[in-house]
């Protein structure tokens, strides 16, 4: 079974590989149908234009990385062990990029969920087109707006993998199935839990639910976030 399913990563498939298998992840990629980035020759790709899906095979986990990937792969979640399932009608929340919704005052809140849990790894907030850290945890503004990204992705059905929330001043909010910059300054990185729950996942699930809870002890509150020098 292959460890991760990545659809349409584009320009972020080599910074990827490179996380990849620094963790000892097997992957495959897969670019749907409409899709035209050309990916380097080396890289495994599924390219939907030309070839044929296998409904058979599972993989472990999925990562989704624009709307037209994300709606493929809720169509495939069966094929996934780590899915978001029952599948309820996330359309109207989805995004194509993080650069379509970039701008003043939209707040971006990257997240990993695992079997339900959330757990934030950053929250930043746009400024001249440019996200920047959120400096000021303790306001309770920012508690509640914690509270309600993940009351967010309860109701949307996010259950498992990496995800990015954005709100906009209309309180809208939006979701992207994907994890932030594998260079983000917090303690918390997608890549390196994401690894060891799913090379433990089939064969130990309670070390990987362990792993876990272990992975958010160590890294302070599952609502608050920390730099990697300390707060």
């Amino acid at each position: 079974m292959i460890d991760l399913l990545l659809i349409n990563p584009k320009e972020s498939a080599t910074a990827l590989v490179r996380a990849l298998a620094t963790n000892n992840i097997s992957y495959q990629i897969v670019a749907t149908p409409g899709e035209t980035f050309v990916y380097a020759t080396e890289l495994p790709v599924i390219d939907l234009n030309i070839d044929q899906w296998d409904s058979t095979k599972k993989y472990k986990s999925a990562v989704a990385y624009n709307k037209v990937g994300q709606h493929w792969l809720d169509n495939i979640s069966d094929q996934i062990t780590l899915h978001n399932r029952p599948i309820k009608d996330r359309t109207q929340y989805y995004i194509n990029d993080i650069n379509a919704i970039k701008a003043d005052h939209v707040k971006m809140f990257n997240l990993i969920s695992y079997k339900g849990r959330h757990v934030l790894v950053d929250a930043s907030v746009c400024i001249d087109s440019k996200f920047n850290l959120i400096q000021d945890q303790l306001e309770p503004a920012f508690e509640n707006e914690v509270e309600n990204v993940f009351a967010f992705l309860d109701d949307i059905g996010v259950l498992n993998g990496p995800c990015q929330v954005f709100i906009k001043p209309d309180s809208t909010m939006l979701v992207r199935l994907a994890p932030s910059s594998p260079t983000a300054q917090t303690n918390r990185k997608f890549w390196h839990i994401w690894s060891k729950i799913i090379l433990l996942e089939i064969d130990q699930p309670k070390k990987a639910i362990l792993t876990f809870y272990g992975w958010i002890n160590h890294t302070g509150s599952a609502k608050r976030f920390q730099l990697e020098t300390g707060l």
